[in-house]
């Protein structure tokens, strides 16, 4: 079985081998790494890969552990406003090169799915953030983001109208494909993470730490937990919080950092940077408390993590998350842009250790039966073959 991604991969795992311009850091996309290597030990798959990236000098391909990746180089132009033509021509180019079996688009956020549904193979589209819900709680305006994601929210729609079968990691995705496509095929399949979640063994004593994972993003709610770390260092002096996660420096320094001097918290807050899933998973099994309020999720690959490490977790009721999260049973859901709200959910858990640990067991239990990548990988395989017996 031939299948072909189209799909965001991170340049930095082949920095050694790839002409770049600078390394950067951008989305680890770790839930396509865990599942493409997870995809090719099933031995019944030819896996390409195919990705664009501005940090490329050049268009270059290259095989990895059985898989081949095509990294192309993105123009430096804003793509969206020509209607991503560019990246459908060059996408095709490369697809009628492969002649796969099958194409297999991940997120709807770029040109991916709309290449995908525009080719002339039988195709499978993995929902990941849904733009036309992401532009909601944004304050757009007229810089390159914000209009890349206006745009691109009326290519997700034409996409899904287009599409036939999906892959929906939560009931929310799945009712919001059904909203433009009554006749989708859609498959409930959770992201997978990586297996040293799995392994990793929560510390009996553990940190007095506050944990955040993820872009730092204002959509992350990162000011508000600043916030709310404010309220709760006032009865617990010793508690610390770490960011873990990049973003742009502007906003790190003229926003957060303000933020955080302002409320003479300098000393208690630290910013981690870019961590590996190893780094990660050994921070997870130490804090007191996992934290991500943000104000939209479709299935943050985060939780799932500090689910399968069993860390106490406090996070938003929003998008996909309370499917994911059942509260009081896996962890604490609150509504975002509330800090007092946040505080005193995690207050919660600093002041009960015995609901901590319950709901941080069940948690674990849980997402050992729905992320591991082994199983993650013969659902889709499973998907894959259905697709291939029913096409045209």
């Amino acid at each position: 079985m031939k299948v072909a991604w189209l799909t965001p991969y991170p340049t930095f795992y082949f920095a050694d081998r790839l002409k770049l311009h600078k390394r950067v850091i951008s989305q680890p996309v770790t839930w396509n790494v865990n599942l493409s290597k997870a995809l090719v030990k099933l031995g019944d798959v030819e896996l390409h890969i195919i990705t664009q990236a501005k940090e490329l000098v050049c268009d270059q391909a290259l095989t990895e552990n059985g898989i081949t990746f095509h990294f192309l180089k993105a123009p430096p132009i804003p793509r969206a406003l020509f209607a991503f033509q560019f990246d459908k021509l060059r996408l095709r180019k490369i697809l009628a090169q492969i002649q796969p079996d099958l194409v297999h688009s991940h997120g709807t956020e770029d040109a991916y799915s709309y290449v995908a549904v525009t080719s002339n193979f039988p195709c499978l589209i993995s929902m990941q953030g849904i733009i036309t819900e992401i532009v909601k709680t944004k304050n757009i305006s007229f810089d390159k983001a914000s209009i890349h994601l206006f745009i691109s929210q009326f290519f997700e729609r034409y996409a899904i109208r287009r599409g036939k079968y999906f892959i929906s990691k939560t009931p929310f995705a799945e009712n919001f494909i059904k909203k433009f496509s009554k006749h989708a095929i859609i498959f409930n399949i959770s992201d997978p993470i990586n297996e040293i979640f799995f392994d990793v063994k929560r510390s009996n004593e553990g940190s007095f730490t506050i944990l955040f994972v993820g872009t730092l993003l204002k959509t992350k709610g990162v000011e508000e937990l600043i916030t709310a770390f404010s309220i709760l260092s006032k009865d617990f002096p010793s508690l610390k919080m770490k960011l873990i996660g990049h973003g742009s420096e502007n906003y790190i320094q003229n926003v957060l950092k303000k933020q955080i001097a302002l409320l003479n918290l300098t000393d208690s807050i630290e910013f981690c940077g870019f961590k590996t899933s190893v780094e990660i998973a050994h921070e997870l099994s130490q804090v007191s408390v996992f934290v991500l309020p943000s104000y939209m999720e479709t299935h943050p690959n985060v939780v799932a993590e500090a689910m399968a490490v069993g860390a106490p977790i406090v996070t938003t009721n929003v998008g996909g998350i309370p499917f994911m999260i059942g509260n009081g049973k896996t962890g604490l859901l609150v509504e975002p842009k509330n800090p007092k709200m946040l505080a005193n959910r995690i207050r919660c858990l600093l002041e009960n250790k015995n609901l901590a640990k319950k709901l941080g067991e069940n948690a674990r239990n849980e997402g050992h039966q729905r992320f591991h990548p082994h199983l993650i990988a013969r659902q889709v395989y499973d998907v894959y073959q259905i697709i291939l017996r029913n096409r045209d």
